[in-house]
This record gives structure tokens, C-alpha cells and sequence, in this order.
């Protein structure tokens, strides 16, 4: 606890439901104490798999809820890689979820939209989170009816809104730190000394203890200070599950839902995939059986296919490069045996030998014949004189 005077949120696990977490309240040394419930759907159900929601109820009237998030996540296309198949055991590997940069909280009494948006950092930074309120939530007083056929103040363009982010403390960090960094209404350009310093709001410490800075909130011009108590802890819940934790467990993807559900794989006994579980135990219809298996069996005979057609291409190639590689070396080979001889040597020419006998120095020359005949050294004759 950063300090026991500070109104401060203690994120839990549910003692009721397991896939449930509840937020218990403490200020001023006080033991804490239950203050909302967190449900999340039952991951083992239709409704529950392949989605993230998250509502905020009253712990002690659990029919009030405060507000909710819920995303439905993009997927990943299906890989046509030969290899990756191949890893896979010939079969293509399934979609995955695909993480969102971006969720929308719902608030109720009055109905409000939040954004909460997810920018990277920069140069290695570390990544932010901002979002926005509106300044004025309620409509004043009236009895006039064009007051009434007016939009709310939190859907009209004109209202000022406030700026808010958190920021992560460090990439090693799992603190993170809400910020008020201005309103809509500020310039553009304003000078760096002129601008005021972002104003602490709350701490989300090591993932499960959000604080208040409650002195901070008065300079925080807002009307509606409950719904940005709803926001931080909405915001803070989701965040860690989104960007904190392992994506299939979040959108309860496979057997990820039935680890969530059974709290955890230590101490359990091996279990069936979910849809093999329902189809043993019949809660699947036939018909539906039937058509999963035949769409699964269509799929793996497309894919297979696929990685012949890829193979046979692949051993096409690689025979064109051998006949032509033996190509060339039959016609260099060829050409390289007419100029060189064995060991790379050059032949000699046959027809270039000498046939005259060799001349002395000096103009002299011995002739066998001419010596046996005359007996004597004959001086070379001029071919000028």
C-alpha cells in the first residue's frame, strides 16, 4: 500500500465465482472491504468464448451495474505456408486473436462512451494509454422544454473535455501512473514553459492495487468525479488483461477458457478440449457434429493438396537446374579438352616441331652430311651476298 490515508482499490479474485474478481475499498487504516464486483462471462460457455467482457457492479446491490467493456477481437488469416503446416503436423495451424490497440468503455446513468487508446512508444519507449472525459456530464435544471430537447453535455462537440493517460513507469515496471495532461479547450502551441506539469491522479501499483491521489482531484475541474473513479478502475482491470497477460487466456480462446474456469492446470486432471467435451456429453446436436467433422476433414484435404501441388513445383525446379547445370558442364568440358591436355596441362603442337638441325653461334653450323663429305666447317653464307 502506498499510503494507508489514500483512498485505495485492491484488486481480487472473487471468493464466489472463480472467473470473477472484486475490488475491495480502504482509506484511513480501515480493513478492507468489498465495493465492487468485476464479473466476467463463464468462459466455459458459447457465449463466453472468443470475447473480453468485464462489468462493474455494486457489491452490496449487485443489480446496479456502473459500467462495462467488452471487445471482440480481429483474427489472424489462415497460413498457407508449406513449413508451417509441416510444424503443425500437416494440418494448418488455427486463427489467432488479434490484440487490440483500442477498447471503449460504457458507462450508465448517464449513458457515456470512453475511449481508451493504446499509442506506442517512441525511440523504445515504453507504451501509453490515453482517454478523455467530458467536463460537464449533467444537464442543468429546467423547465423549459427546448432545454430538455437539447443533447446531453456528454454528446455535444462543444463540451470541454479533459485529458487523461496512464503511463507505465518503466519496461521492466508493472507500476503504472494516471495522468491529467490538460483539456481540449488548451492551445495547440503552447510553450513548453508556460504549459502547467501533468497532474498525478492515480497509481495502478504491480498490477492489483489502484490508489487515488484524492488531493489531486480537486484541481480536476470535473462534474462527474464517480464516473472517473468507474473509468480508472475499468481502465486499469483491462489493461492489465489485455496488455499484461496472455492473450488466448483473455479472450478465453481453447483450452484457455477451461484452465480460466478450473483456476488453473496444476492439480487437475487431464480434461478434453471444450468442443470434444461437449460433443462426448451430447450438448452439441449430430447435424452439427457431423458438419464440424466434414468441414475439418474438407479443410485438411484442401490443405494437403496445397503442400503437394507446393512439393511438386518445388522438385520441377530443382530438376530444370540439374539438366541445365550437366548442360553446361558437357559443352565446357568439351571446349576445355581441345586446348588442354590431361592434368591441365597445354599439348604441344605437332606441327610446329623443328625438322632442321639446330644452328651453332656465331654464323656456324655442323651439317652431318656436308662434315662426313667435305670434313670440314663451313662458314653460314649471307642471304645478301
Amino acid at each position: 500500500m502506498l499510503d494507508e490515508n489514500l483512498p485505495t482499490f485492491f484488486l481480487k479474485p472473487s471468493p464466489a465465482v472463480k472467473h470473477d474478481e472484486a475490488y475491495y475499498f480502504a482509506q484511513h487504516g480501515s480493513e478492507p472491504e468489498p465495493n465492487y464486483i468485476l464479473k466476467h462471462p463463464d468462459p466455459t460457455l458459447p457465449a463466453g468464448k472468443n470475447v473480453y467482457a468485464a462489468g462493474l457492479f455494486d457489491a452490496f446491490h449487485p443489480e446496479i451495474l456502473y459500467g462495462e467493456v467488452y471487445i471482440r477481437p480481429e483474427w489472424t488469416y489462415p497460413t498457407l505456408s508449406a513449413e508451417e503446416i509441416r510444424k503443425n503436423g500437416g494440418v494448418a495451424p488455427p486463427p489467432q486473436p488479434v490484440l487490440p490497440t483500442e477498447f471503449t468503455i460504457q458507462l450508465y446513468d448517464p449513458d457515456q462512451q470512453v475511449t481508451v487508446k493504446q499509442k506506442s512508444g517512441s525511440w523504445g519507449g515504453t507504451a501509453s494509454y490515453e482517454f478523455s472525459m467530458p467536463q460537464n456530464t449533467f444537464r442543468l435544471p429546467s423547465s423549459s422544454t427546448l432545454d430538455r430537447s437539447l443533447n446531453d453535455p456528454t454528446a455535444d462537440i462543444s463540451t470541454p473535455k479533459i485529458n487523461f493517460v496512464w503511463r507505465r513507469e518503466g519496461k521492466l515496471s508493472k507500476d503504472l501512473s494516471c495522468f491529467m495532461t490538460g483539456k481540449s479547450t488548451d492551445p495547440a502551441k503552447k510553450k513548453r514553459k508556460a504549459r502547467e506539469p501533468d497532474i498525478a491522479v492515480a497509481l495502478f501499483r504491480a498490477l492489483h492495487e489502484v490508489t487515488v491521489y484524492e488531493s489531486n482531484l480537486y484541481r480536476v475541474e470535473m462534474e462527474d468525479p464517480k464516473g472517473l473513479e468507474i473509468v480508472l478502475l475499468l481502465a486499469a482491470s483491462t489493461i492489465k488483461a489485455l496488455y499484461f497477460s496472455q492473450i488466448n487466456e483473455t479472450f478465453n480462446v481453447g483450452d484457455a477458457a477451461i484452465r480460466r474456469s478450473s483456476g488453473g492446470i496444476l492439480g487437475r486432471k487431464k480434461s478434453l478440449p471444450l468442443d470434444n467435451a461437449l460433443m462426448a456429453s451430447g450438448a452439441l446436436p449430430e447435424a452439427q457434429q457431423r458438419e464440424r467433422e466434414r468441414q475439418g476433414e474438407a479443410e485438411q484435404r484442401r490443405l494437403r493438396k496445397m503442400a503437394e501441388a507446393e512439393e511438386k513445383q518445388r522438385r520441377k525446379k530443382a530438376a530444370e537446374v540439374d539438366k541445365e547445370t550437366e548442360r553446361l558442364r558437357r559443352k565446357y568440358a568439351v571446349s576445355q579438352s581441345a586446348y588442354f591436355g590431361g592434368g591441365g596441362q597445354i599439348k604441344p603442337d605437332e606441327g610446329k616441331k623443328l625438322k632442321q638441325p639446330k644452328k651453332s653461334f656465331f654464323g656456324l653450323r655442323s651439317s652431318n652430311d656436308e662434315g662426313k663429305q667435305k670434313g670440314k666447317l663451313a662458314k653460314k653464307q649471307s642471304s645478301m651476298w
